[in-house]
């Protein structure tokens, strides 16, 4: 693995950022936490940290997209982001059909690829970690100048953000994507082992933690709750803290033990 620290900050190296996601539809979106909390609210507050990334990075990389499951409900998605003043930062692209490798797949492969809007580089995150910034995004942008690709480390085992420059072959990217063993813990180390085998070389940002049960959505109230001055992220305080303000907001009503998990952080 190369850590060479990215050094061009031009900004005609162009670069692509997509956020994968899902219409927040019962049952389809944020199923470990609605065991918790339950269907309706596990919605809101997997709409609540789309909606929260397309603000926090309207003004990111050359190009932004939603990649979107389903595509149907991207007119939805245009009203909310109108809501915001930004549906105009961001384009839509279908994830259509296939296993997430084969999703992922297709999203650099169209990005890479010599296509109307293709970029020497594409950076994909899911909608997990509501807390990126435009920094981890540029850190990653630039380190794109350097390696072939860059990887965020989640703290279950899986990753959090990948981005690959278009000197990844089109054969080293089915490697890395197919069969492998998706929602498991290995996926992050699987993921090394290919990138090693390929000769492909790459930098990992900062781990961060997926928000995908009640007691992740308790350690991110935790952290909102902090003050400025302790807060991890300040650049983005007072927009963090009308996250915080919707979240609280949406557990108001959850069921007693997911309240109880949650009361100390919700006095």
């Amino acid at each position: 693995m190369k850590t060479e620290r990215p050094n061009n900050r031009d900004p005609s190296w162009s670069a692509t950022l997509g956020i994968m996601t899902k219409y927040w539809e019962s049952k389809r979106v944020k199923t470990r936490l609605a065991v918790s909390i339950g269907d309706q609210a596990a919605c809101q507050i997997h709409r609540e940290f789309t909606l929260h990334l397309c603000e926090t990075l309207a003004k990111t990389c050359a190009q932004r997209f939603l990649f979107l499951d389903p595509i149907g409900k991207q007119d939805d998605i245009k009203s909310d982001l109108a809501l915001r003043g930004i549906s105009d930062k961001w384009n839509f692209q279908s994830q259509e059909d296939g296993d997430l490798g084969n999703r992922m797949l297709r999203w650099f492969n169209t990005q890479l690829q010599g296509h109307s809007h293709s970029s020497k580089s594409s950076i994909l995150i899911g909608s997990d970690c509501p807390l990126i910034d435009s920094s981890q995004i540029e850190l990653a942008r630039q380190s794109l100048t350097n390696v072939d690709m860059v990887l965020g480390p989640a703290s279950d085992g899986g990753y959090y953000l990948i981005g690959m420059r278009d000197t990844v072959t089109s054969d080293a990217r089915i490697a890395l994507f197919q069969n492998m063993p998706w929602s498991t813990h290995t996926v992050l180390a699987e993921t090394r082992k290919r990138l090693e085998h390929n000769h492909i070389s790459w930098v990992e940002l900062e781990p961060a933690d997926d928000i995908d049960t009640v007691f992740d959505l308790r350690r991110l109230i935790q952290l909102l709750s902090k003050p400025a001055s302790s807060n991890v992220y300040p650049p983005y305080f007072a927009r963090n803290q009308n996250l915080a303000e919707r979240i609280h907001s949406i557990v108001a009503d959850c069921p007693p033990e997911a309240k109880a998990i949650l009361h100390e952080t919700l006095q």
